[in-house]
């Protein structure tokens, strides 16, 4: 079985956060640093076919995948000396193998999520303080 864990010099984890600028950032920057962080997961760790193994993740250093029954999707979360992704194992393998890219992609931008804009879609609209005058 091929092994996806780069020991070389700086992290995956480091590596794809170094792509993010240093300030906030356009919906349309943020996917496509998105877009760039992915290909570069998949360069750093020799992927050049499809399907992507779980292991990319999974075989990283620092980085848990457990399996439990838990009531949402999935879960990540640093417990002092790794990051824990968790996925509902009653879930289908498709929905957990999604759940656990979600997952990693809030592990690279954790710190940072401020700094990442929202489609204009998912912000509240604003209402008129007040209403127009009739004429």
């Amino acid at each position: 079985m091929k092994r996806y864990d780069v020991a070389e010099g700086r992290s995956v984890l480091s590596r794809l956060r170094a792509l993010r600028p240093a300030r906030r950032t356009t919906f349309s920057e943020s996917l496509r640093i998105a877009e760039l962080q992915a290909t570069r997961l998949l360069s750093l760790t020799g992927v050049e076919d499809f399907p992507v193994p779980n292991e990319i993740i999974s075989e990283l250093p620092r980085i848990k995948v457990v399996t439990e029954p838990i009531p949402t999707s999935g879960l990540s979360f640093w417990d002092g000396q790794q990051w824990i992704i968790s996925l509902n194992r009653l879930e289908p393998w498709t929905r957990q193998r999604f759940t656990l890219l979600h997952e990693y992609k809030h592990i690279v931008d954790h710190g940072h999520v401020a700094d990442l804009a929202e489609p204009a879609s998912s912000r509240p609209s604003r209402l008129p303080t007040s209403s127009p005058a009739a004429s």
